[in-house]
C-alpha cells in the first residue's frame, strides 16, 4: 500500500480504517475490469453478483453502497473529512458490500494520492476515514451514487449486532446481511460492549441473550468470563458460577476459569489497596 503512494495512516488497523486500500491496490494491478465489487469476510450476499454488476454498468452507476443513516454532523468520523470538504458535501456509507465502476476507483486512487501529498506536508490533522472518504470523494466529483437497497433487501444489514450463520436460511432473497458470524467471533462481537455479559445474566429474554444462546456453552462461557473480567464485574463472575452450576454445565474448565478470574480480581484489588 505504501509503495502505491498510500500513507500508513492512521497507525492502527490500516485496512479497517481504509477498506478502499485493497481495492485500490487490486485496481493498480488489474485496471481492465469495468466494475469491481468488495465484500467483507463477514458479509453475506444473497443474490447473483453478475447481474448486479451488469445492471450497474447499464445504468451508469459508479458507487453502490448503503447510506449509514447517521446525521453527518453527529457522525464521529466527520472530523476526518472537514479539512477537505464542506459539511454539506460529506456523505457516510457502509462499505461492507460495495460496487464501484472502474472510473470511480481510478478517481479514488488519484484523490488518495493527492491527499497523501497534503498529509506529507502536514496540512491534514486527520486521514479521511474510508466510509466517509469513498462516497464523499465520488459525490463531490460528480459520480453517480446508488443505494445498496436498490439491489436487494437491507433489513439485516448494519454494523452491529451480528447475525448468526444459522439465520441465513430465514432471509428471503435478494438480500444483503452484515455482519454474519459464528463461533467465537460471533460471541465476542456480541460481548464487545460494556455490560453485555451482565445482560445475559440478568435478562434471559433480551435480544443479546437469545443471540448468545445460539452458540453452545463451551463457546459462550469463556467469552462471558473474559467480558466480565474486562468490565471488572466480580458479582457477575459469581452469578455466572451459579448459572453454570444450575444448568448442569459440568465442564470443570468453566469453574476453574471463573475461580481464576475471581482470584485475579481479588489480587488486583489488594494491590491497588497497598501503599
Amino acid at each position: 500500500m505504501y509503495a502505491l503512494g498510500l500513507p500508513r495512516q492512521p497507525g492502527f488497523n490500516l485496512n479497517w480504517y481504509n477498506v478502499d486500500y485493497p481495492l485500490l491496490a487490486f485496481h493498480e494491478a488489474h485496471a481492465d475490469y469495468a466494475f469491481y465489487v468488495m465484500v467483507e469476510y463477514d458479509a453475506a450476499v444473497l443474490r447473483d453478483l453478475d447481474s448486479l454488476a451488469a445492471e450497474a454498468l447499464h445504468r451508469g452507476i459508479d458507487l453502490i453502497a448503503f447510506p449509514s443513516g447517521q446525521p453527518v454532523e453527529k457522525w464521529s468520523w466527520t472530523k476526518t473529512l472537514e479539512a477537505l470538504w464542506p459539511l454539506d458535501q460529506i456523505r457516510s456509507q457502509l462499505l461492507c458490500v460495495a460496487g464501484l465502476s472502474e472510473r470511480a476507483v481510478a478517481h479514488l486512487l488519484a484523490t488518495r494520492r493527492e491527499h497523501a501529498a497534503r498529509d506529507a506536508r502536514g496540512e491534514l490533522q486527520y486521514w479521511p476515514f474510508c466510509e466517509g472518504f469513498v462516497p464523499t470523494a465520488l459525490h463531490a466529483g460528480g459520480f453517480k451514487l446508488e443505494s445498496l437497497t436498490s439491489f436487494g433487501a437491507t433489513d439485516y444489514y448494519n454494523w452491529w449486532p451480528p447475525y448468526h450463520e444459522s439465520e441465513l436460511p430465514e432471509v428471503p432473497e435478494p438480500a444483503f446481511m452484515h455482519p454474519v458470524l459464528s463461533g467465537e467471533r460471533y460471541v465476542r462481537s456480541l460481548l464487545q460492549f460494556q455490560n453485555m455479559a451482565e445482560t445475559w445474566l440478568a435478562e434471559p429474554d433480551s435480544p443479546v441473550t437469545l443471540k448468545l444462546n445460539l452458540e453452545p456453552p463451551e463457546v459462550v462461557v469463556p467469552a462471558l468470563i473474559d467480558a466480565l473480567v474486562r468490565d471488572k464485574n466480580r458479582e457477575g463472575l459469581r452469578a455466572l458460577r451459579q448459572v453454570v452450576d444450575e444448568r448442569g454445565w459440568r465442564d470443570p474448565a468453566f469453574l476453574i476459569a471463573i475461580a481464576a478470574a475471581l482470584e485475579a480480581h481479588r489480587s488486583g484489588e489488594a494491590s491497588s489497596d497497598s501503599p
